[in-house]
């Protein structure tokens, strides 16, 4: 059947510290940041596109948003450096969100884009996803339960999203 929104993409929700990422890592090969408590703070979404050819492979990270790309953004060299720059990225995002110094706690409205190109990996998007907060702890905002409400909600409405829960 062909999708008019392009291929299908794969999002898991569930609880905070659940292994939501560990699926997702099984999946495409990258590493992503763990912790507990809220350690995705922004949607991370990892396009990837197979090539018959390894000496096509690349990778590569930026930010979903409108602005210039930070200096940090762009290509990593192997899978084992995507983890790092996610990690650079969402700092840089939570940074900006806050403004004046101040680092926010959660980003709603921009993505880590992670674009792949490999042969061993399929025409497949995934999107790693904040766990469900059902109250605020340890200095969050109450707000952030509504934030992250908010962001799986508009992953849950994109007719391509497949939902594994």
């Amino acid at each position: 059947r062909d999708l008019e929104g392009g291929i299908p993409q794969i999002a898991v929700m569930g609880d905070q510290s659940s292994g939501k990422s560990s699926v997702l890592e099984a999946l495409s090969g990258v590493q992503f940041p763990r912790g507990t408590g809220l350690v995705t703070k922004c949607a991370t979404e990892v396009r990837m596109r197979s090539c018959k050819n390894s000496e096509l492979s690349s990778y590569r990270v930026s930010l979903s948003w409108s602005k210039p790309q930070p200096e940090e953004a762009g290509t990593v060299v192997t899978r084992e450096d995507i983890e790092g720059k996610i990690a650079l990225l969402t700092e840089l995002l939570l940074a900006d969100r806050g403004g004046g110094g101040k680092k926010a706690s959660f980003e709603k409205e921009h993505a880590i884009v992670v674009e792949m190109v490999a042969p061993d990996i399929p025409d497949l998007t995934i999107i790693d996803l904040p766990g469900m907060v059902r109250t605020a702890v340890d200095g969050q905002d109450e707000s952030v339960i509504q934030d992250v409400k908010s962001l799986l909600d508009r992953y849950l409405k994109q007719e391509r999203t497949v939902i594994l829960a």
